[in-house]
């Protein structure tokens, strides 16, 4: 073992001090021990930068231990993915491939039934607008005055504000046939033993991941009615402004009738972007999550063939450098702590 250079300090300073002390010897005179002092104060601020100059390189030392550890830990988790039945993360691969095939297939389909029944709902609402402003008690075209049109954007608004309503509540209810497949998509025991597999920077990495966007997923969805009204609050400006812009002036009835008709669908088209926006952006989230979860499981698959090509000598020379740097760190660090002792001494 290596000599710690601080023993012959550590000797000079202690005869230093033998000379310095009361009563004096009868061999050391008055010069001699000013002398003595003298270099015992010399040495004092250098052994104090060597003190600070040992912490900093014990502070290195942890952080090197530290990283050492994750090394072997690695490579505890290359030996635990080798291990892996590769076939059980395929199955689990076609499991969440197929509720992300479900949950846009679903979101198609609830999203058609949506769109017609919201029509439905329109449909009755601008019959009566229609009857009312524009129709006669006979049927016939009515002519529409510039009095009355305030009137009917009034009516309008109250439509769209019902229409809204009712838009509303059957994509909340929707949503939530989504956000349930989603929920049963999503094997979280499954994700907790194939993160054990892996090394603790990794696992460390996906489930902060995985639990910021569950996090934002769960908040969202527990604020679905608020972002659902601000989809539809825009939907009712959008389709005021565009009333405002009809000019019903100067036109003759049955001219008046079809440029409202024309408004109206207008408003269809509106109505359909906005629930199909809803819908992208509300099943995206669930979908964004679970295609993560295969990436995951893709990275998984790609380690196991990486590391099953690793040779039993490749394995047992890791594991051999990993046990000799940390034998030598922890030699490293003994000698240190020797030091910081005598250091220790030295200045008290």
């Amino acid at each position: 073992m290596t000599t710690n250079p601080l023993i012959p300090i550590r000797i000079i300073t202690e005869s230093l001090r033998q000379v310095q002390a009361e009563p004096a010897q009868p061999e050391v005179s008055s010069e001699l021990k000013v002398y003595a002092q003298e270099i015992d104060e010399s040495l004092r601020p250098v052994l104090k930068i060597f003190q600070e100059s040992i912490s900093q390189i014990q502070e290195s030392l942890s952080v090197s231990f530290e990283k050492i550890k994750l090394a072997r830990e690695t490579w505890k988790a290359k030996q635990r993915i080798c291990e892996i039945n590769y076939l059980e993360i395929w199955d689990e691969i076609g499991s969440v491939s197929g509720f992300i095939q479900k949950i846009k297939l679903e979101k198609s389909r609830l999203r058609i039934l949506t769109v017609d029944a919201v029509k439905t709902k329109c449909n009755s609402q601008f019959i009566l607008i229609k009857k009312q402003f524009f129709r006669d008690s006979q049927g016939n075209p009515k002519f529409l005055s510039v009095f009355e049109v305030p009137k009917l954007q009034n009516k309008i608004t109250e439509a769209i504000a019902d229409i809204s309503l009712f838009c509303s509540q059957i994509i909340l209810e929707q949503l939530q046939e989504i956000f349930d497949l989603y929920d049963r998509g999503i094997n979280r025991q499954k994700i907790t033993e194939y993160l054990f597999w892996e090394d603790p920077k990794s696992q460390e990495k996906f489930q902060a991941s995985l639990n910021l966007a569950e996090r934002e997923l769960n908040a969202s969805w527990e604020n679905n009615s608020d972002i659902i009204k601000i989809y539809l609050s825009k939907l009712q400006k959008e389709v005021i402004d565009k009333f405002k812009s009809i000019n019903f002036i100067g036109f003759q009835a049955n001219a008046k009738i079809e440029a409202y008709e024309r408004f109206e669908q207008e408003i269809y088209q509106l109505i359909l972007k906005t629930i199909e926006s809803i819908f992208d952006e509300r099943v995206e989230i669930t979908t964004v999550i679970l295609e993560d979860i295969l990436s995951f499981y893709d990275y998984l698959l790609e380690q196991h063939q990486r590391y099953s090509q690793e040779s039993p000598e490749m394995i047992k020379a890791e594991k051999d450098w990993i046990d000799t740097q940390e034998a030598q760190l922890k030699q490293s660090s003994n000698q240190m702590s020797e030091m910081i002792d005598i250091c220790n001494i030295l200045l008290n």
